[in-house]
């Protein structure tokens, strides 16, 4: 059974999805990447957030959070990457 997203970043999903397909990025790592970007999203619900106030220290307070949860943060911090290259480049053509 898939994971829903929840909170603000919802309505990125399928473009984070289609452009790292077209990135080239492979199923497994589109999937680790949307998967990261599902915490993300579920965090920011939590602190009331917006997509715009994804700063860069918000960032790192959230993989702070994720440092205390999880051992992975080397892989959190890659897939995480992918997925903010994308929402601040869906931000930069909205804005």
């Amino acid at each position: 059974m898939p994971l829903v997203m929840t909170g603000s970043l919802v309505p990125y999903e399928l473009l984070v999805r289609t452009e790292l397909a077209s990135l080239g990025y492979a199923a497994a790592s589109v999937t680790d990447a949307v998967r990261m970007m599902r915490r993300l999203s579920a965090w920011m619900e939590r602190r009331e957030l917006a997509p715009a106030e994804l700063t860069p220290p918000r960032v790192e307070e959230f993989l702070a959070f994720r440092r205390a949860v999880c051992r992975s943060e080397p892989v959190a911090r890659r897939s995480l990457g992918a997925v903010i290259r994308v929402l601040f480049l869906a931000q930069s053509l909205i804005l």
